[in-house]
């Protein structure tokens, strides 16, 4: 995507709000339910400034977030740490007035009139006012009445805040204009953030108008021709992929922005599930290309599901449904892989190019032509199936194995091995053996190179092999181990082919990895460090799984980073680790 100025993109945003916004936004259309019920339940609706917020920072209460910290330091062992912070808040008076049991956070309204700015109004639950007042003026503040009903003033040093107190909260905003209507009840309107989410941010993108959105969508469009023109001294190659790249980021950012509902970003540690989630969830507009889109991702169940392992070191699964936009782009990186691939067996390199960055013409290698021919029969089938996982012990070293669905496997197979042929000629530190292993009709292919770097991880002379089925392609790196790994891989898969077993459906992308498996590796080493002598200590085994995963939901798609109890244990003891050391 070309790099294009944050402040100039906004502030044209801005402009165009400030200009056309009283003008184009009926309420009825471009905001949540409950967010035009509220605006319905007023007296004079005709007469306020009312739309709803384009962000909310949610925070589920202030009890919630303490009993988040006493848990993290509870795993930890070090329940102190949280009684020490707990007891901070007699500073500010135990939060007397705050009703520590209900949500609070912000909103981010965006302010009509030139210049164009955003302007955020903070939401407090309060069940005594009075008490409240008292807790404030601990601090350099002042709280005030003011005529108006429900109305106050915080005086501070240096400004002034203006407070309305409406269904048991406080309203805070930096102008009085701005509390001049009705808001929901913040308890009411966020309460599936305050239900899912520790803490939670949205964006409702509906509070845009959608002239607007058309408005920033070609400003960025003009903003990125030239950033997608080709650079002096850029070979034609590298433009080619940034180019490629670029529109392709430019396409889905101006579907996110026109065809998406809203946005939401939620953290949560869970005592009852022993584990901390992170969520990014896209909800796409009802029946828009962008929706499909997100629906569709998980057309097709990954072929290689069977061999997917929660307790491996480390795995890693794509099975992901590609639209127009993603095999377009797709198409013109493999095309020009396939160049830069020609000009290294011809033995051509950067230097040997024209000064104007042109590429020169490079004579076709059949076999080359028919691998790639076979890539991007793929990529127009539109279903990208890949998988890779660890497998062993640190102590002997790891296994890798993967595979690759592919179209015309047969001629990939004939393929490599005289790419690999030619290979072997040219080398001088690579050993290749070819039809070095078959099963199941695949045959493999051994290559080995300098491996300092790698016997670490996958113990002593690890090499890589490689091999093609009619539909597959197979790889493994490692030891001695490699290769049975792989048959006994093949082996399962074809195994679930004749009795498939019933298993939820996957996820379109997915990583899961064990933490344990990695620090056992150089266990022993004399620079180990206090951080890795607090990562031994916090991860156990069935502790220490970090999954990552991308899935369709059914308004839109889900992002979700899921930590085992070993991680919020390791923040624990960090976080005990630095307030010991800063009491020496």
């Amino acid at each position: 995507m070309p790099v294009l100025s944050l402040r100039n993109s906004w502030t044209v945003l801005f402009m165009a709000v400030a200009v056309c916004g009283p003008s184009l936004w009926p309420v009825s259309s471009l905001t949540p339910m409950v967010w035009a019920q509220a605006d319905t339940d007023t007296e004079d609706t005709a007469e306020e400034t009312y739309r709803a917020p384009l962000v909310t920072i949610n925070v589920a209460s202030v009890n919630r977030i303490l009993g988040g910290v006493e848990y993290i330091f509870s795993k930890a062992d070090r329940s102190e740490i949280a009684d020490m912070m707990t007891g901070m808040l007699s500073n500010v008076g135990d939060l007397k007035g705050l009703d520590r049991d209900k949500p609070l956070g912000m909103m981010l309204f965006l302010k009509t009139g030139l210049p164009p700015q955003p302007e955020p109004v903070g939401y407090l639950p309060v069940d005594n006012i009075a008490d409240l007042m008292k807790t404030v003026e601990i601090g350099p503040v002042s709280m005030r009445k003011v005529d108006g009903d429900n109305r106050y003033e915080l005086a501070g040093p240096n400004r002034t805040l203006h407070v309305l107190m409406q269904d048991g909260y406080a309203f805070v905003g930096n102008n009085a204009d701005l509390l001049d209507r009705k808001f929901p009840n913040p308890e009411t309107v966020n309460s599936q953030l305050s239900t899912k989410y520790d803490i939670g941010l949205n964006i409702n993108l509906t509070s845009l108008p959608e002239a607007i959105k058309n408005v920033f969508v070609t400003f960025l469009k003009a903003s990125s021709q030239s950033e997608l023109q080709q650079r002096d001294g850029e070979r034609d190659s590298a433009f080619r992929i940034r180019r490629a790249n670029g529109e392709s980021t430019l396409q889905f950012i101006e579907q996110l922005l026109t065809q998406c509902e809203s946005m939401t970003l939620g953290m949560r540690a869970s005592p009852e599930d022993k584990s901390a989630v992170f969520d990014l969830n896209i909800n796409a507009l009802e029946d828009s290309t962008f929706a499909s889109y997100l629906t569709d991702l998980a057309g097709r169940q990954s072929y290689f599901d069977c061999l997917l392992k929660e307790s491996t070191p480390f795995a890693m699964s794509v099975s992901w449904m590609m639209d127009q936009r993603e095999q377009k782009s797709l198409l013109e990186i493999l095309d020009v892989a396939k160049n830069e691939i020609a000009r290294g067996l011809a033995g051509r390199d950067e230097e040997e190019e024209e000064e104007d960055g042109k590429d020169k013409p490079v004579p076709k290698n059949g076999a080359l032509e028919d691998i790639f021919k076979a890539l991007k029969a793929t990529a127009n089938d539109g279903h990208i199936d890949f998988f890779m996982q660890m497998e062993g012990q640190p102590a002997e070293g790891f296994t890798l194995i993967g595979g690759a669905r592919i179209a015309e496997g047969r001629r990939v197979a004939s393929a490599m091995q005289s790419i690999l042929q030619l290979v072997q000629e040219r080398s001088e530190d690579t050993t290749i053996e070819l039809n070095a292993g078959s099963h199941q009709g695949v045959t493999f292919h051994k290559i080995q190179g300098p491996n300092d770097d790698d016997s670490r991880v996958f113990g002593e002379n690890p090499a890589f092999y490689v091999g093609s089925s009619s539909k597959t392609i197979w790889f493994c790196l490692g030891g001695q181990e490699a290769l049975p790994t792989m048959k006994s891989a093949i082996d399962l898969v074809q195994e679930n082919l004749v009795s498939p077993k019933e298993r939820a459906p996957s996820a379109p992308f997915q990583i899961v990895a064990n933490i344990t498996r990695w620090l056992e590796l150089n266990a022993d080493s004399e620079n180990s460090g206090r951080g890795r002598e607090l990562a031994q200590e916090a991860f156990k085994k069935g502790e220490d799984t970090v999954r990552l995963d991308f899935r369709p939901t059914e308004s839109g798609a889900r992002f979700r980073v899921h930590l085992a109890e070993g991680f919020l244990k390791f923040v624990g003891l960090a976080i005990a680790n630095r307030v010991d050391r800063s009491q020496l």
